[in-house]
């Protein structure tokens, strides 16, 4: 029998024609991200209000916004007329934030991974750090006919990216030469908010910079240097113009010391968790005292043990350091995790939890105590910010 090739290849790019293929839209996702919408709104309002009026608010979303999810978060950012701005790494985050149909101003603040040109075309706010920047921005500006809207990045401490602070105003004096390029804002980032001297040093540095516009008569819109940790750890600055939390947004703490100061300092701020992260058991069994469960035998039941096998791994971002130390919720109470948390599966103990069956829901990261994204993070060994970030971006957000 003769086959045709061009007819097998044209079946084959037709789903539909495979007996019993399954649509998407027909498949329950073994694991999946619950955004609080209402959690969400009020740790805006909860920031917003701790600013002067005169302050506006930048929401980062970088890094699928801490991995909540970028769209879906910028979409709710969309909403609330506290924020007027949104920060992304890159300029390729922030193309499809406009792809998507978000409005808001938006600063690219780390890097321009894209051409230099979609980002002027889309109005996208661009971050200098480099005197190279310049030809390339001014390039793109003639070729659109756009002006080029830049914030200057002042290294005060970090020692990564932006300019020295005795280099500012040479800095701005070179852009003078570039008819292109607007400089409206000026920014700088605390290494660490939580060591009031370091961060006192930092602020030395940047007022510094500030002052010296002053003398130039040099004034910018956009001054900002505080994120969520320096908002709530060293308060408001009135010469800043805007502010950039992230985690706070999300009601992500550092830390429990961290969550502590921030309480002595605002003891009336309250914020929520915006994440759930649930998966749900797809196999229970019983083994005998003795057993060995997973990889390497890592772990050993000390009697008879009902186990409870979870269909996510480090695949999805729940971390293999998870192995022996993870806690969940199962059914409003505590599980551990037993064996290595491998590729795709990830094995509890539910001795102890009565009436565990088969597609019951677990709680991997919530807003429950015991599975908040901090303690989750200290039994991983990382930062929380790493392990919400890790959060695979395949796994279906769900605004709720």
């Amino acid at each position: 029998m003769t086959i045709d090739s061009t007819q097998e290849t044209s079946e084959i790019k037709r789903p539909g024609n495979f007996p019993g293929l399954l649509s998407l839209e027909k498949t329950q996702p073994h694991s999946w991200v619950e955004l609080d919408r209402a959690a969400f709104m009020h740790n805006v309002t909860e920031l917003a209000r701790i600013v002067d009026s005169h302050t506006s608010l930048a929401a980062v979303v970088k890094s699928n916004a801490y991995g909540h999810g970028m769209i879906e978060i910028a979409r709710l950012a969309q909403e609330h007329s506290s924020i007027d701005w949104l920060c992304t790494a890159g300029t390729s985050e922030a193309l499809l934030l406009r792809e998507r149909g978000i409005t808001k101003k938006i600063i690219a603040m780390s890097f321009v991974d894209t051409d230099y040109d979609s980002p002027l075309i889309h109005n996208i706010h661009l971050a200098i750090y480099e005197r190279s920047q310049l030809i390339d921005i001014q390039q793109a500006a003639y070729r659109t006919g756009r002006r080029a809207y830049v914030h200057l990045k002042v290294d005060t401490g970090m020692s990564r990216l932006g300019f020295l602070p005795e280099d500012v105003l040479n800095v701005i004096a070179e852009i003078g030469n570039y008819p292109g390029i607007y400089v409206c804002g000026i920014f700088t980032h605390l290494a660490n908010p939580l060591s009031s001297e370091f961060s006192q040093k930092q602020n030395e540095q940047f007022e510094y910079v500030l002052d010296n516009l002053i003398k130039k008569n040099i004034s910018l819109e956009y001054i900002h240097a505080f994120s969520s940790s320096g908002l709530l750890c060293l308060g408001k600055n009135k010469r800043h113009s805007l502010v950039r939390p992230g985690a706070g947004l999300f009601g992500l703490w550092k830390s429990e010391p961290f969550y502590q100061r921030v309480r002595e300092q605002h003891p009336d701020i309250m914020l929520k968790s915006v994440l759930t992260w649930k998966t749900r058991i797809i196999h229970i069994k019983t083994v005998s005292a003795g057993s060995y469960v997973g990889y390497n035998g890592t772990f050993r039941t000390a009697r008879e043990t009902i186990l409870a096998v979870l269909p996510v791994g480090y695949c999805d971002g729940y971390r293999r350091s998870f192995t022996n130390t993870g806690v969940v919720e199962v059914r409003g109470r505590r599980a551990s995790v037993v064996g290595v948390v491998s590729m795709n599966m990830t094995t509890l103990d539910v001795t102890d939890i009565p009436g565990v069956v088969v597609g019951d829901q677990v709680t991997l990261i919530g807003n429950q105590k015991g599975v908040l994204a901090h303690e989750c993070a200290e039994r991983a060994g990382v930062i929380t910010n790493e392990l919400v970030v890790g959060i695979a971006p395949a796994l279906v957000r769900y605004i709720v």
